[in-house]
């Protein structure tokens, strides 16, 4: 069973409902899933920057000059999600780009070279425990009404995925894996802060 497949059958039996082996196994469940699975999954991931999901590349520029004011036109990355920051260079401390457009599955800017930081499409079977857990329950709340045709159950989960209404998605299960996801990564130490320097002086 694909990992997919699995998070899925894990939200069915969530709501009492009996798991599918496969989105085409012939269930009507397996046809919710097959349908909701990729807008869920993709909503799920573009709600938080989840390190598993952080990537950076240099695109490739395509020789065919843009028809506009631009000078390069770019492939983006065909797993991009959202994109995060731009770069004319890899140095680190680099500027981001202020001045670009995108343009469908292209990127145009003035500068020859641009490096990318974005959000990606990545496999479940990478994501962390926290951010399965959160996908679960996040389906159980797409599931329920199509599968279960019952409201409070779908209103059960969602709170329980993503908190109140009034948390903006910010609560429930997502606020417990964020703040996991959050400890991932290093703490920002500022060295050097001139303000701060000049007053001490």
């Amino acid at each position: 069973m694909t990992p997919d497949v699995q998070l899925c059958a894990e939200a069915l039996l969530l709501l009492g409902a009996a798991p599918i082996s496969s989105f085409d196994d012939g269930s009507s469940a397996a046809q919710v899933a097959a349908r909701l699975w990729p807008g869920t999954r993709d909503a799920l991931l573009v709600s938080y920057p989840w390190r598993c999901t952080l990537a950076k590349t240099r695109l490739a520029r395509l020789s065919e000059a843009p028809v506009n004011e631009w000078r390069h036109a770019f492939a983006l990355p065909p797993d991009l999600l959202t994109v995060r920051a731009l770069f004319a260079s890899p140095a680190v401390g680099a500027h981001p780009l202020a001045e670009y457009e995108l343009f469908g599955e292209r990127l145009y800017a003035q500068v020859a070279d641009v490096w990318i930081d974005y959000q990606r499409v990545s496999d479940p079977d990478a994501w962390p425990a926290h951010l399965r857990q959160l996908a679960r329950y996040a389906l159980a709340a797409e599931f329920a009404m199509p599968v279960t045709e019952q409201l409070n159950l779908a209103d059960l989960w969602h709170r329980r995925a993503w908190g109140a209404p009034g948390e903006a998605k910010a609560g429930g299960e997502a606020a417990v894996a964020r703040r996991i996801d959050a400890q991932q990564q290093p703490a920002q130490v500022i060295d050097d802060y001139p303000l701060i320097a000049a007053r001490m002086a």
